[in-house]
């Protein structure tokens, strides 16, 4: 999974970076690629979640995603 990708889902599906949107007022991610401490952070607390490092629950939501643009 790429950097760009992981950024996009982030920005789309994750509460911590929902919570420091709108209670921190840090902005959403850029999605560039660039890997940040920010970034690293929410892959860390990704890791310590339970989630892997080869993206098989962010697959999930791609895949719902997909699904409803195809039935769209």
């Amino acid at each position: 999974m790429s950097v760009v990708s992981y950024q996009v889902i982030l920005n789309k599906w994750s509460t911590h970076v929902a919570k420091d949107v709108y209670e921190r007022n840090m902005g959403y991610l850029q999605e560039d690629g660039i890997i940040t401490d920010r970034l690293l952070g929410y892959a860390y607390a990704d890791s310590s979640l339970g989630h892997d490092r080869y993206g098989e629950t962010v697959e999930i939501f791609l895949n719902g995603d997909a699904l409803e643009i195809l039935l769209e």
